[in-house]
């Protein structure tokens, strides 16, 4: 026989609720296992239905909430189910702060505390403080900043670094003195005889002037307000006797012999010398007979004259 039960039937009405199989037990004392059903195949259950609704699989293994009661596992919150050795349990809650961990195959799952002290690479955890190791946070770690930009403080009081403008960079720094580093101060409206100090932006030095030059062939009597002029001959006749002032340090006069065989005479003043490069003094005076010939006399004290020559100076005599 191919077919032991072959029940057919058409449901074709869908105001009416039909039912295929209906088996109604009255159940006035069993034992709690009873089944309403138990497939087999050769002898062996594949699919039961206890008379509670439990079902169950092939091997007494449990359908879906069936097999066994979650209620009866316990209601507490928290709680979690697993599979044991040889059936389901639960778990009773941790308590707060605990983990879920496995111990492994073929053994119980745990609640466990989460352990984090000690060093964990680029941070140290001790006591439930979590510090961030010496030197961890590289360049790279930080925040991209704005471009022109660099880390500062400019709130006043100590605060979280902030990403600089240049203009603030400049605001917080000194201006350069005569003994530290630091900005130029501003030059207000550029100008060309302007010039940077050790004190700030000044005038430049006066452009040096021209060499007066003097022409005097009968001589001259000379005071210190004529040093750095430069006293010629030209025209003269004769000798031309030029009459230097008591030697300061610092004056300073030149002279050029511009009249060809007459001679220009310089004179020091009484008590005065005159040191010749030739390691010569003498207090007459210094004469120059040659055409061109040229010397520039400088006081290094208030006493001694000292000649810058070209060759053809020679002292006087009486």
């Amino acid at each position: 026989m191919s077919k032991i039960f072959d029940m057919r039937d058409i449901w074709d009405d869908g105001a009416i609720l039909f039912t295929a199989v209906n088996m109604d037990v009255t159940d006035n004392g069993s034992q709690s296992n009873s089944l309403l059903l138990d497939l087999k195949v050769d002898g062996t259950s594949k699919f039961k239905v206890r008379k509670d609704g439990t079902l169950f699989g092939p091997g007494d293994t449990p359908i879906g909430d069936g097999g066994t009661d979650l209620e009866a596992l316990g209601s507490t919150q928290g709680m979690i189910l697993f599979r044991g050795s040889s059936a389901w349990q639960a778990l009773a809650p941790g308590t707060a702060g605990q983990v879920f961990q496995t111990s492994g195959a073929g053994a119980d799952p745990v609640w466990a505390s989460l352990t984090l002290e000690g060093d964990r690479g680029d941070i140290t955890v001790s006591g439930g403080t979590w510090t961030i190791e010496a030197g961890a946070v590289t360049n790279a770690k930080l925040a991209s900043m704005p471009t022109l930009t660099l880390k500062g403080n400019i709130a006043g009081g100590a605060a979280a670094p902030q990403d600089l403008t240049t203009v603030q960079v400049t605001s917080v720094l000194d201006v350069f003195t005569a003994s530290a580093k630091g900005l130029v101060p501003p030059a207000g409206a550029p100008s060309p005889t302007t010039v940077l100090t050790s004190a700030g932006w000044g005038a430049l030095p006066a452009a040096p002037t021209a060499l007066t030059i003097v022409n005097a062939p009968t001589g001259a009597t000379l005071t210190a307000g004529d040093s750095g002029k430069c006293y010629t001959n030209a025209g003269a006749t004769g000798v031309a006797p030029f009459l230097l002032p008591a030697a300061a340090a610092g004056l300073h006069f030149s002279f050029v012999c511009m009249s060809n065989g007459n001679r220009v005479k310089v004179v020091p003043a009484s008590g005065d010398n005159i040191i010749f490069p030739v390691n010569s003094v003498t207090t007459l005076g210094a004469e120059m007979p040659n055409l061109g010939g040229w010397g520039t006399f400088v006081a290094m004290n208030d006493t001694n004259w000292v000649l810058k020559e070209t060759p053809g100076w020679v002292a006087s005599v009486p």
